[in-house]
């Protein structure tokens, strides 16, 4: 049995518009809607500035570090970023 088979009519419906909204965004990736981020009134509205998303960044050293020691993941294995902040230990 399919995942799908168990979905509501509410879940079709959300899956269509999540599908339609995705189709409707810039290929390029900058998140916006093609609409808006192709059209020529747009030209010199758009800046572009960095930021840091640290739970990236937290990915990436634990990459880096693995990278160094050779070590490899046990098929399957998921790599989960967890915001320390509330949680106990």
């Amino acid at each position: 049995m399919w995942a799908h088979d168990e979905w509501t009519e509410d879940d079709r419906l959300l899956a269509v518009a999540y599908r339609l909204h995705r189709d409707g965004l810039c290929p390029c990736g900058c998140g916006y809607p093609r609409s808006q981020a192709w059209s020529e009134d747009m030209d010199g509205w758009y800046e572009a500035r960095e930021v840091t998303c640290y739970a990236r960044a937290a990915r990436e050293a634990w990459e880096h570090d693995r990278r160094d020691s050779k070590a490899e993941l046990e098929p399957g294995t998921l790599l989960v970023i967890d915001d320390t902040r509330h949680t106990s230990r």
